[in-house]
């Protein structure tokens, strides 16, 4: 009896995951099916109230391994985060199939903030956002924080992003095993430090293992840092170079002194 209970729990769990978006089962081949606002808040609250991660590290999140791709054009403006603290990150795979996603987060005193908050162990692929991101450190219009292996590409943030230290269009903070390729920013973004159009920081003192690609990228928008000193990673204003890491001060000036042209 107790079997057939078990079973029978399983399946009530997963018609329950199925019925909060627009169709599929998760899977590679089935990715769960986000078509509004209310599928989105759907994925956030799956992944905000997952089980965290320090016991065991890393524990899965909800989506771990889960496959998702946006159905169109999401024109109610979100204001949720997805993954919202290093607790709680989206580690699944989301194809937003070149479709945009209007964002209006309204965050000052957070931590993490973009339409994905902390990401790991995920893919994020064709995403397009637009509206405006504020927060206070770590901002971003795609991903605030990538922890470890992870891939943003093909992706576009046209959202004014404002905040403090790590503010960027793409990444605002990325540490180990992250590439990001083929993404562009046109948005304007503001902050006091450690601020560019694609990733705000690539890792300060990073370890012999740590590898970060960074391969076709396009600035536009303007770009406003307002503490004096070194900007993160200012040599993603141009278009064409692969950077592995470790990247130091003299190859960052060396590319942002080059005559690639940047999208202006």
């Amino acid at each position: 009896m107790k079997k057939y209970l078990f079973i029978f729990t399983i399946i009530i769990a997963t018609q329950i995951a199925n019925a909060q978006f627009g169709g599929g089962d998760g899977t590679e081949n089935n990715p769960y099916q986000i078509a509004t606002k209310k599928h989105l808040y759907a994925l956030a609250d799956s992944v905000n109230n997952s089980a965290p991660y320090p016991a065991p590290y890393p524990a899965p999140n909800w989506s771990a391994g889960k496959y998702f791709k946006l159905m169109n054009h999401i024109t109610d403006p979100i204001t949720e985060v997805i993954g919202y603290d290093i607790n709680n990150q989206f580690q699944g795979n989301f194809d937003g199939q070149d479709h945009a996603i209007a964002l209006a987060i309204n965050m000052p005193t957070a931590d993490y903030v973009g339409l994905f908050g902390c990401v790991q162990n995920a893919t994020i692929k064709n995403v397009i956002v637009n509206g405006y991101v504020n927060g206070n450190n770590i901002v971003s219009g795609i991903a605030g924080f990538i922890l470890n292996n992870a891939a943003i590409t093909d992706c576009v943030n046209a959202a004014n992003i404002t905040g403090n230290v790590y503010v960027a269009g793409i990444v605002a903070l990325a540490c180990y095993n992250t590439t990001i390729e083929n993404c562009i920013n046109s948005g304007d973004i503001t902050g006091s430090n450690l601020v560019a159009g694609i990733a705000g920081s690539i890792g300060e003192t990073p370890p012999i293992d740590i590898l970060i690609t960074i391969n076709n990228y396009k600035k536009k928008g303007i770009i406003k840092e307002n503490a004096d000193g070194f900007t993160g990673v200012n040599i993603l204003q141009s278009e064409g170079k692969e950077i592995t890491y470790p990247i130091n001060k003299e190859v960052i000036e060396e590319l942002n002194n080059s005559s690639i042209e940047s999208d202006e």
